[in-house]
């Protein structure tokens, strides 16, 4: 895989900027989702309001368990290719770690 985002870029960008737009999507999502969802069908609120959540619990869980730990694989790979000395150990300390606590955390379900 050629690698072409510096570590920094990765780090702010993935793991970082885009978790922050997810949590907003999934806010405004369930906020408004329900809402719409139920004006054109006949399942009560509450129902709707499972039924969304579940949905978006799916989006994290896909993001969390697929996207993640390929981020971490492509910040270990960018810090091999442009970092050295010690930012390039802590690079891939950062991504190696992380990666590890994501397969934990994806076992344990």
């Amino acid at each position: 895989m050629n690698v072409k985002r510096r570590p920094l870029h990765i780090f702010f960008v993935e793991h970082v900027f885009y978790p922050i737009m997810i949590a907003i999507f999934i806010a405004l999502s369930y906020t408004y989702s329900i809402k719409i969802a139920v004006r054109y069908s006949d399942i009560p609120p509450h129902q709707m309001g499972f039924i969304i959540m579940l949905v978006l619990m799916a989006i994290t869980n896909i993001c969390l368990y697929v996207f993640l730990p390929f981020s971490c694989y492509r910040l270990w790979l960018s810090a091999n290719k442009y970092l050295s000395g010690p930012k390039k150990t802590i690079a891939k300390f950062y991504a190696g770690c992380l990666f590890v606590v994501l397969l934990c955390f994806c076992s344990l379900d």
